[in-house]
C-alpha cells in the first residue's frame, strides 16, 4: 500500500501544536504567567488550537484505519498488530515512570497501598485515565491521559463502524451527523465536550469518510477549506456558534487543506524524510512529553524572570523530550520486532498518533 505522505505531515503539525500547548499551559498552572498572557498563543476568537490538533488526531486515526483495511481484513492480526504497537510502549513508559516515582518515594508499597487490583487492571488496559473523566478512579500515572483510553475504545469499535459505513455510506453518515448535532446542542455534562467519547467517536468517523474518499477530492475543495482555516486561525470576529462546531469544522478544513500537499511531498524526498522520521516518533513523544513538562516546569519556576528564560526552558524541555523519545522508540521497536512473530506483518506507526 502506497504511503500517504500528508498523513505524516498532519501528524507532525498536530503533535507540535499539542506539545507547545502543554508547555504553555503549564506556565499558567505553575503560577508563572496569567492566562491572559499565554492564551493569545493558542486561542483565537473561535478556537483553541490545542483542541483542534487533538480533534485532528482522532480524524487521522479514522482515516488511517479505513485506508489500511481497504482490502480484506484479518481482524485477529489487525488487533494484535495495533495493540502491540499501542500498549507495549505505554507499558514500558509506565514501568519506567513507576520506578522513578518509587525511588523518589523510597518505597514501592507507598504508591500502591490501598489500590484495588481491578484499578490496576484498568491501567493495564490503558483506559484508567479516560475513566477518571466519568468518576472512576484507577491507577493512572497520567501517561497517555484521556486521549489514549478514548482511542482504544474507538479502535475496538472500528470494525463495527467500518461495516456500517461500507453497508450504506449515506445512511451511516446521516446517523453520525444526527448524533453529533444532538450531543453538542443538548450538552449538559461536566466533562468538557471535546473530551466526550460520543463527540470524539463522531469525529473519528468523519475521519473515516475522509480516508474513504482520500485522493478523490476535487481540487476546488481547497478554495473553500483554505480560507476557512485562515479565518479560524487569524479571524478576530467570534462567529457566535457552538464551540464544538467551530473545532470540528476547523479540523475538517485543515485536514482537507493539508491533503493538497501530497503531490509536493511526493516530490520533496529530502524534506519528507524528516517529516517521516518525526512522524514515526510521534507516539513515543506523546507518551513522554507530559512527564517531561510536568517535571521540569516546576523545577524551573524559581529561575523564570523573563521571556528569554521561558525560551531556554522550552529548549531544554524539547531536548529532553527528543532524547527520551528516541531512547524509548529504539528500545520498544527492538522488543516489538521480537514479540510480533513471523505471522504478523511489520508494525508501523499508530494511526493518528
Amino acid at each position: 500500500m502506497k504511503r500517504i505522505r500528508y498523513f505524516d505531515l498532519l501528524r507532525v503539525i498536530c503533535f507540535s501544536i499539542v506539545v507547545f500547548y502543554h508547555m504553555m499551559i503549564q506556565l499558567y498552572f505553575n503560577g508563572m504567567f496569567a492566562m491572559d498572557a499565554i492564551e493569545p498563543f493558542f486561542v483565537t476568537a473561535n478556537i483553541n488550537t490545542g483542541v483542534v490538533a487533538v480533534t485532528l488526531f482522532f480524524m487521522l486515526s479514522g482515516a488511517s484505519l479505513v485506508i489500511s483495511t481497504k482490502d480484506s481484513v484479518d481482524w485477529k492480526q489487525f488487533y494484535i498488530k495495533r495493540f502491540i504497537r499501542l500498549l507495549f510502549p505505554f507499558y514500558f513508559v509506565n514501568i519506567c515512570w513507576f520506578i522513578i516515582r518509587a525511588i523518589r518515594a523510597k518505597s514501592i508499597f507507598a504508591l500502591i497501598e490501598g489500590i484495588a487490583p481491578w484499578k490496576i487492571l484498568l491501567g493495564v488496559l490503558g483506559i484508567d485515565e479516560w475513566l477518571t473523566l466519568y468518576g472512576v478512579s484507577g491507577f493512572s500515572q497520567g501517561i497517555g491521559e484521556w486521549f489514549l483510553g478514548c482511542l482504544i475504545i474507538l479502535y475496538v469499535l472500528f470494525p463495527i463502524f467500518r461495516k456500517l459505513m461500507l453497508k450504506n455510506k449515506i445512511l451511516f453518515s446521516a446517523i453520525v451527523i444526527s448524533v453529533y448535532v444532538a450531543v453538542i446542542y443538548n450538552y449538559s455534562s461536566s466533562i468538557p465536550v471535546y473530551q466526550n467519547i460520543l463527540v470524539k467517536g463522531c469525529e473519528f468517523i468523519f475521519g473515516m469518510y475522509l480516508g474513504a474518499y482520500q485522493g478523490s477530492l476535487n481540487k476546488k475543495a481547497v478554495v473553500v477549506s483554505l480560507p476557512v482555516v485562515v479565518f479560524y486561525l487569524t479571524g478576530k470576529t467570534p462567529l457566535g456558534i457552538n464551540s464544538a462546531v467551530n473545532i470540528t469544522v476547523c479540523a475538517l478544513a485543515f485536514f482537507i487543506t493539508v491533503s493538497f500537499t501530497e503531490n509536493v511531498l511526493q516530490k520533496s524526498t529530502y524534506f519528507y524524510k524528516w517529516i517521516a522520521f518525526l512522524s514515526g516518533c510521534s507516539y513515543e513523544l506523546f507518551l513522554i512529553h507530559h512527564l517531561v513538562i510536568y517535571t521540569l516546569t516546576p523545577i524551573a519556576k524559581q529561575y523564570m524572570h523573563n521571556k528569554t528564560h521561558v525560551l531556554v526552558l522550552f529548549i531544554i524541555e524539547l531536548a529532553v523530550m527528543g532524547i527520551l523519545t528516541l531512547a524509548v522508540k529504539n528500545i520498544c521497536d527492538y522488543f516489538i520486532k521480537r514479540i510480533k512473530g513471523r505471522a504478523l506483518p511489520s508494525v508501523g506507526n499508530i494511526e493518528g498518533i
